[in-house]
């Protein structure tokens, strides 16, 4: 036994690292611009190392048509490549190009290789649209309404062939011709072509070709609308406001539009002018209410509409501007044609009023070649027609006489009356007055006028309105008191006559059938306030007396008176 321990021996196996082994990848067929992927034949490593790939084309640094390794790929001893083979990556333009892989497996420590090839076959590409002399997309252009069309369409050919442009449609008033040779096209409309009715999308089909494909394709124009004035017709009333009118209309038959072919616009403000406003009663109706006549100094609303106003101006010419209105045509019609005028003042300033519509805009785009305004160029005369204003009130009075006064002076008509009868009318004045119902009283006395000579004429009982007697108001009218009279004069009532009516003293043919309103003669009559007053009459005696006979030398004893 110890002999045999003495022979026993100790051996340490060492390991050492057994380089990866490469699988063969197939070669591999892609096409010009169809992306492709490469999956990497597995590949083993004995040890169980980890492995990993590391990929280029043969002889050079890094992997060509922009292939790369797919993220996260290189597990199990495989890889994924991918990439897209463009016509640039070919040796030549439609040239099959082959591609020598060389993809490196490492464990490590030691590698191995695996070499493939890549053989990318070369493919015609159609031609397309690259660009035109306009911004934006290249199969697009657009163009203001009004304004000329001059387009180079270019088209691009990857193999560089030149594209012929062939026509299948396009609208009639454009004109198309091709490049020759430039792989172009030319489109092109004069300024009167773009039309507000051609506002929209027009297309043009052409077919390109490069001797080996054929594609049709769709380029389109865009009319854009540009916003055109629009249109106003009315006509002006010019009626005739006689005064105490309840009032006039200014104008009738409106009518207005949008003035695009394509009616998208609603209508946003209505300006108008008002000459020689001068009374603080005049008004205007719009929108179903009046509104005076007057400067404001902030905005405010119609009545039923709440359309925004505001008045301006208005030391003798008033401007009225509605603002931030969308009104259809008819509502717009509605609102000019509702406009109406009024005065209530008695006796309104004589001067015709002139309505002016000075613009109308609509909701349109304006600046540029836009235009969101029109000047309707309508206007209505009002014809202001005054009526006269019978003259209204006042008082009459006479200064008392005496009893048995035998020529009194009298006064004159206009000192009689005392307080001077109203007249709404500027710059009237009273011209006399008339006598139409007076009944003498003889016992009384007697009335009379001063026909301008100094000789008075009596005025005798009338009762007929149709004939009445007139008196001047600078001649003097008088009452002769009866002897021994005192009281109260006979009345004598007086009708006011107003500067519209001429009047001589003495005439006896005036008609006052028909008093106040607009006539010449006051509605109501005036009484003249005279008084003939009581005088102490010396005694008077009457019959008579006989005394007794008395002896002479007597002592009489008298009688009673």
């Amino acid at each position: 036994n110890s002999a045999a321990e003495a022979d026993a021996s100790t051996v340490t196996l060492t390991k050492s690292n057994d380089a990866p082994v490469s699988a063969a990848t197939a070669d591999q067929t892609a096409y010009e611009d169809v992306p492709f992927t490469v999956d990497l034949a597995t590949s083993s490593d004995v040890d169980g190392d980890s492995l990993s790939h590391t990929c280029v084309e043969t002889g050079e640094g890094s992997l060509p048509m922009g292939l790369s390794e797919t993220g996260g790929s290189d597990t199990g001893g495989t890889a994924t490549l991918a990439g897209t083979g463009l016509s640039a990556h070919l040796s030549a333009v439609l040239t099959n190009t082959v591609f020598s892989i060389t993809c490196t497996l490492s464990d490590g420590t030691t590698t191995d290789t695996d070499v493939f090839v890549i053989s990318v076959v070369a493919v015609n590409d159609a031609p397309y649209l690259s660009a035109d002399t306009g911004a934006g997309d290249v199969d697009a252009f657009s163009v203001a309404q009004g304004s000329a069309i001059d387009i180079t369409v270019t088209a691009s050919d990857e193999e560089g062939v030149d594209v012929e442009f062939t026509l299948t449609s396009k609208p009639s008033w454009l004109t198309f011709a091709d490049g020759g040779g430039a792989s172009t096209m030319d489109l092109d409309a004069g300024a009167d072509k773009t039309t507000d009715a051609r506002v929209g999308d027009h297309d043009v089909v052409v077919v390109l070709d490069d001797d080996v494909n054929s594609i049709s394709v769709t380029y389109t124009i865009t009319i854009t609308e540009v916003n055109d004035e629009p249109t106003f017709s009315t006509t002006g009333a010019n009626p005739t406001f006689t005064e105490g009118d309840s009032s006039v209309t200014l104008f009738s038959s409106t009518s207005v539009a949008d003035g695009d072919a394509n009616v998208v616009q609603t209508f946003a403000t209505l300006t108008f002018t008002i000459t020689n406003v001068q009374d603080t009663t005049e008004q205007i109706y719009m929108d179903g209410g009046w509104i005076n006549l007057a400067a404001m100094g902030s905005t405010s609303t119609t009545t039923s509409n709440s359309y925004t106003y505001q008045i301006t101006g208005c030391a003798t010419t008033c401007t009225v501007a509605l603002s931030g209105m969308s009104l259809t045509a008819t509502q717009m019609n509605t609102l000019v044609d509702g406009l109406k005028y009024r005065n209530t003042d008695d006796s309104p300033t004589d001067a015709d009023r002139v309505v002016d519509l000075t613009a109308m805009t609509d909701s349109g785009s304006t600046g540029g070649s836009h235009d969101a305004s029109v000047d309707p160029a309508t206007t209505s005369t009002i014809n202001g027609e005054l009526l006269n204003d019978a003259p209204d009130g006042g008082a009459a009075s006479l200064a008392n006489v005496a009893e048995d006064v035998t020529n009194p002076a009298g006064d004159s008509v206009n000192d009689i009356l005392s307080s001077t009868p109203t007249d709404a009318d500027a710059g009237s004045d009273i011209n006399g007055v008339l006598i139409c119902a007076y009944t003498h009283d003889a016992n009384k006395g007697t009335w009379a006028y001063d026909n301008g000579d100094g000789s008075w004429v009596t005025i005798s009982t009338r009762s007929d309105t149709s004939n009445c007697l007139g008196v001047e108001d600078d001649d003097d009218l008088r009452f002769l008191p009866a002897a021994n009279y005192n009281g109260a004069a006979t009345t004598l009532n007086i009708i006011a006559v107003d500067n519209s009516q001429a009047i001589t003293t003495g005439t006896a043919t005036y008609d006052a059938s028909t008093r106040g309103g607009s006539s010449a003669f006051s509605d109501d009559d005036l009484s003249i306030s005279h008084t003939v007053t009581a005088v102490n009459d010396a005694p008077i005696a009457s019959g008579s007396a006989t005394l007794t006979t008395i002896n002479e030398d007597a002592t009489p004893t008298g009688q009673t008176v």
